[in-house]
């Protein structure tokens, strides 16, 4: 099944063309990485496909539906790079996580609590429930976020550089488990990130961006040193990084029940 479909999509603000005619397919249940340099349009990109931002031009889909029409029935999951939180505002962790639930108002709070517990024993956050949001380090804010993307249980999520403040060994476990949630929970998983060596040892396929599609594809079928000369304009080669648990990964983080 497809989960989404762009055909044709350009964006421009005034004069300024910040995408130009981009066509990805994805398959239901596929971790899809995009990359690009700053200014590439991503972040763009990412909000047209969850129904945040309209095309200029060409069409957008979600499991076949205007992304609008998508959203009134069914949740998504979207963590933008920047999340307007007022950290001096003394909400707990538990409460962040809750006002993702506000408007599902045919849930108990009971049931609604227990979903709250859920996401955040998936991210390893539980214990720290009751602490106030404020108090935590970066990585541990941004894992609590991630835990407020995923605690509806959405089909499709969309991240923008959701690894920010996570430190090397936990910006693995990271991947592994949205690795996870795609390839045994079948949500489709949508991230813009830069660490592409990291990455592409996780994901299904990837897309270089900047303001055109210049490679879109299974990451095993794709020359990565080329990929990046296309992209970024510069030679090298690229450092990659590989999980010694990557062939028989297990999710640090419990299932869902």
């Amino acid at each position: 099944m497809e989960a989404l479909n762009l055909k044709s999509v350009s964006m421009s603000f005034g004069k300024f063309t910040v995408l130009d005619d981009i066509t990805i397919p994805v398959a239901s249940g596929t971790f899809l990485g995009i990359v690009g340099p700053n200014g590439a349009g991503k972040s763009t990109l990412i909000k047209i496909m969850a129904g945040i931002l309209s095309p200029t031009s060409g069409s957008s889909l979600l499991y076949g539906a205007k992304p609008i029409e998508y959203r009134r029935n069914h949740p998504i999951g979207y963590l933008p790079q920047q999340q307007k939180i007022n950290i001096n505002f003394p909400l707990t962790v538990k409460d962040v996580i809750y006002l993702n639930l506000a408007n599902r108002t045919k849930i108990t709070k009971k049931a609604k609590l227990k979903m709250v517990d859920q996401a955040l024993k998936n991210v390893g956050m539980l214990k720290s429930k009751d602490m106030i949001f404020s108090y935590l380090s970066g990585g541990q804010r941004q894992r609590v976020l991630i835990a407020g993307t995923i605690v509806t249980m959405p089909e499709i999520i969309f991240l923008d550089e959701p690894s920010t403040g996570i430190d090397v060994v936990n910006q693995d476990n990271f991947y592994g488990f949205l690795s996870h949630l795609a390839h045994t929970h079948g949500i489709t998983v949508i991230m813009i990130s830069h660490d592409v060596g990291v990455i592409s040892n996780y994901i299904d396929k990837i897309a270089y961006l900047n303001r055109r599609l210049y490679i879109y594809g299974k990451t095993e079928d794709i020359d990565m040193d080329e990929a990046i000369y296309n992209t970024y304009g510069k030679t090298g080669k690229i450092a990659t990084y590989m999980n010694k648990n990557k062939t028989g990964f297990t999710c640090p983080f419990k299932d869902f029940e």
